[in-house]
């Protein structure tokens, strides 16, 4: 008896619409001035989040013992980079508030 324990094929289009909506609506690292350059960044961001989810999960549930290493280090080594793009942005911020109003006083 065997049983695939997946989820079928054709409702994987709702989960990755999901997570397209909450990457969409959680992503706060980088905000733009103004509501619609803000609501395109969200949604590029969402986007490409969505697809590099998608790809690691088809090459992590592909056959090959190497695809699955390969799958579970560029799903580590890209947060990692993401985490560390975040913290680099959010110093240089503060860094600039901080000379800016060092300079006004």
């Amino acid at each position: 008896m065997e049983h695939d324990k997946r989820m079928p094929a054709r409702y994987w289009i709702y989960v990755w619409g999901l997570l397209a909506v909450f990457f969409a609506f959680s992503y706060v690292a980088y905000m733009t001035e103004g509501s619609v350059s803000v609501f395109l960044v969200s949604m590029m961001v969402a986007a490409l989040i969505t697809l590099w989810l998608a790809a690691v999960h088809w090459i992590f549930f592909s056959d090959s013992l190497l695809y699955k290493i390969v799958a579970v280090i560029l799903g580590g080594v890209f947060f990692v980079v993401v985490v560390i793009l975040i913290q680099l942005v959010y110093e240089g911020l503060v860094l600039k508030k901080k000379t800016a109003g060092h300079i006004q006083k």
